[in-house]
């Protein structure tokens, strides 16, 4: 009965003693809060802020490894607000002193927030890193301006020219040739106006309704500038920053759209809601040619295309290039 007291004793003691020793090195952790906020549209994009979830586990198993004192607490602010409001937001906060340490965003945003001080280069910091090297090099391009890394690349997006593969059948065009349609276009074989020429072929023949031979985004924003880029223009002078617009290239690709609309019975896509009425016509087969993002792929498979199968279904009916 003794040895069992004095073992009973023993054991507590112990425990008693870890317990004090957890308590005292919890006590020692310096503990950092990072806030970070992200736009993100659920369920697809919910990966974007979520990640930050195992980067502190991560990051903080390094530190406990190194004996390392220091510890990250993690604070995700993460929901779907709108761009405008989203940098409104991160303006307003920032000059009351609470804006966030990490603003995931889009790269297009900063050349404005870098003039106004609101974000720090990151060059040195990267330069530390070696992890940063598995990156690829074009992506680092996006975060840069006036020579200087502004950004650490996440979500590597596109926006690709999709089609619908059946109609195209319906057009006559064989397997083969649809296969072989991303290639043609790498190679220049396949231009905008040869889009054109087929969308109008579609709107002729009865295949598409008119108007949608070709989509763009049915409202203002940045999928336009590309085209733009295509008929050669630029937009900013590196050396100095300063906004740059080409008549010429202004020209070609306001003519494009003005022909697109006009004569090839495209871009009845402007106007549209969004959920209503533009992701279900490209998603439902009523769109010859459209440009989107790759991100969006995920959204037709889970919100309109679920029930015929999802991503199977996108593969079989949809390219893109």
């Amino acid at each position: 009965m003794k040895a069992s007291r004095s073992l009973l004793s023993i054991i507590l003691i112990v425990v008693m003693v870890m317990s004090f020793t957890a308590m005292a090195l919890a006590q020692d952790l310096e503990i950092i809060p990072i806030k970070m906020r992200a736009r993100a549209k659920p369920p697809m994009e919910n990966w974007r802020g979520l990640n930050f979830i195992v980067a502190e586990q991560g990051l903080n198993a390094d530190l406990e490894a190194m004996g390392d004192p220091r510890r990250v607490k993690v604070e995700i602010i993460q929901d779907n607000m709108e761009w405008g409001p989203l940098v409104t937001e991160f303006v307003l906060s920032y000059g009351v002193g609470e804006a966030p340490d990490i603003w995931l965003t889009g790269h297009e945003y900063i050349g404005a927030q870098a003039e106004a001080g609101r974000i720090i280069p990151l060059g040195g910091i990267i330069e530390e890193f070696p992890i940063f090297n598995l990156v690829f090099d074009n992506l680092w391009v996006c975060t840069m301006y006036k020579g200087k890394i502004w950004g650490v690349p996440q979500d590597a997006e596109a926006r690709p020219l999709y089609w619908n593969k059946t109609l195209l059948n319906k057009l006559g065009w064989s397997d083969e040739e649809i296969a072989a349609l991303p290639g043609k276009i790498e190679k220049g074989e396949f231009t905008l106006y040869d889009m054109l020429e087929t969308a109008k072929q579609a709107v002729d023949k009865g295949v598409v309704k008119p108007g949608n031979g070709f989509w763009t985004r049915p409202k203002n924003g940045p999928d336009f500038t590309p085209f733009y880029y295509a008929f050669g223009g630029e937009t900013i002078n590196p050396a100095t920053g300063e906004l740059v617009y080409d008549k010429t290239a202004g020209l070609k690709y306001y003519k494009f759209f003005y022909e697109a609309a006009q004569e090839y019975g495209s871009m009845g896509c402007l106007g549209l809601d969004w959920s209503e009425a533009w992701h279900p016509g490209v998603s439902g087969g009523k769109v010859l040619f459209w440009v989107g993002g790759t991100w969006q792929w995920a959204e037709w498979a889970e919100k309109f295309l679920k029930d015929l199968g999802g991503e199977a279904y996108m593969w079989e009916n949809f390219g893109f290039g």
